[in-house]
């Protein structure tokens, strides 16, 4: 008693449960009416899927901003790490931190 079975009706009662121990199996239709009967908190109103559908069409719209962020701040770092090469390459291009020329 108190124990939820998941799974297809006849494989649970014939593997889990003795002969003499069920009185009555209720089964309500319609059977294959494609809804989700694996959702066990779900709301009468179907507020769950709402949420889902809101919830992916967030990250829909947050995916592609994520990604321009952080090429921005990756290229960023790669410029930042290969100003020094460029400054052994090519010293005159580097500025006088005295403002002189030479």
């Amino acid at each position: 008693m108190g124990t939820l079975y998941y799974g297809d009706n006849l494989d649970i009662l014939r593997r889990y449960l003795k002969d003499e121990s069920v009185d009555l199996v209720y089964l309500d239709p319609p059977f294959n009416s494609a809804q989700n009967y694996n959702a066990f908190f779900q709301e009468k109103d179907g507020s769950a899927a709402e949420v889902d559908n809101a919830v992916s069409a967030m990250t829909s719209l947050l995916e592609p901003l994520l990604i321009i962020f952080l090429a921005v701040v990756v290229g960023s770092i790669v410029i930042a790490l290969f100003l020094p090469i460029l400054a052994l390459i090519n010293p005159d291009a580097v500025p006088n931190p005295n403002g002189a020329d030479s």
